[in-house]
């Protein structure tokens, strides 16, 4: 896990995001044309959002999920510290200081100070 410093300020986009459990199923509507292996997905409650391939058990109209996944964004501010989880293909997923999680675009962030 890395430490760095949120240089551009972010806040979500989406208020309701979409979240499944591993097992669960999900429709896989269209690829991401500016975040490579992201997919426009739908869950079985109807919720929508972006979903990195790797929570999908395949990149087929119907799947399921590979492992619990939750397309939360969190709002942060220039200067804030947080710790990376997880980096996939120009998103973070972060954990704040007060210990929220969620994603953030990989573009906010800069190395942790000294």
């Amino acid at each position: 896990m890395t430490r760095v410093v949120i240089v551009k300020p972010h806040t979500p986009t989406y208020a309701d995001p979409i979240s499944f459990l591993q097992g669960e199923r999900v429709e896989v509507q269209k690829p991401d044309s500016e975040y490579p292996n992201w997919h426009w997905c739908r869950n079985h409650a109807g919720k929508v959002g972006w979903v990195h391939a790797s929570f999908l058990a395949a990149i087929t109209a119907q799947t399921v999920g590979a492992r619990n996944y939750s397309a939360l964004e969190l709002t942060v501010r220039s200067g804030e510290e947080v710790m990376v989880l997880e980096q996939l293909d120009g998103w973070l997923y972060v954990r704040l200081n007060s210990g929220g999680q969620g994603w953030i675009p990989e573009s906010c962030v800069g190395p942790a100070a000294s």
